[in-house]
């Protein structure tokens, strides 16, 4: 449901941010023909984008095999819109992508200088308050895992920190084991001596 209301909204939105760029459109079109599937595995939603000389037609169902499919969750796919899909943003947000990668590589080069107001898009859709609201929590959901992230590491930094006390290194390790076999052969000896008395 959400998804059919979505949309054309954003059809509209990333198609009329093409057409005030010459140049990015110039690069979609050289992938004319091209479907993109993306399926957001968190929230099972799955869509495609068809690319034509006129922008990207975003489809719910679409009966022709993808060249392009893109696997990955929300929160992996709110930081890479957000970010951009630089190396580095990709590396710390992991997608799955299979089939032609060339298309993902024009889709960034394309996107990468478009400055696009989705709150301000959105509400022409939607209105003010419905647009502002969805902004919103995307804007909180994106912090909250932001949050997650900093601290889940901090925890696993401490817990490494805490737990490498109680363990021991190897030539802790093969201390011990010597400082065994030694007292093992005293004991042995101590025996064979209150044997012989």
């Amino acid at each position: 449901m959400l998804l059919t209301l979505l949309l054309p909204a954003i059809e509209s939105i990333v198609n009329r941010a093409l057409c005030s760029d010459p140049e990015a459109l110039a690069k979609i079109a050289t992938m004319k023909n091209q479907v993109i599937e993306i399926n957001c595995t968190d929230w099972k939603m799955r869509f495609f984008i068809l690319v034509d000389s006129q922008g990207l037609q975003f489809y719910k169902n679409y009966s022709a095999k993808a060249n392009t499919v893109i696997h990955g969750t929300l929160n992996h796919f709110l930081p890479i819109f957000m970010k951009g899909a630089d190396t580095k943003t990709l590396f710390n947000y992991p997608i799955d992508i299979s089939g032609n990668t060339h298309n993902i590589e024009v889709l960034r080069d394309a996107f990468k200088n478009l400055d696009i107001d989705f709150e301000e898009k959105l509400s022409h859709f939607l209105g003010d308050g419905v647009a502002h609201k969805l902004c919103f929590k995307l804007k909180e959901a994106k912090k909250t895992l932001e949050n997650t992230a900093k601290k889940m590491e901090l925890q696993t930094k401490e817990y490494i920190h805490y737990e490498a006390k109680n363990g021991v290194s190897q030539k802790q390790a093969e201390r011990f084991y010597a400082e065994v076999a030694t007292l093992r052969d005293d004991v042995d000896r101590m025996a064979a001596r209150l044997g012989d008395v």
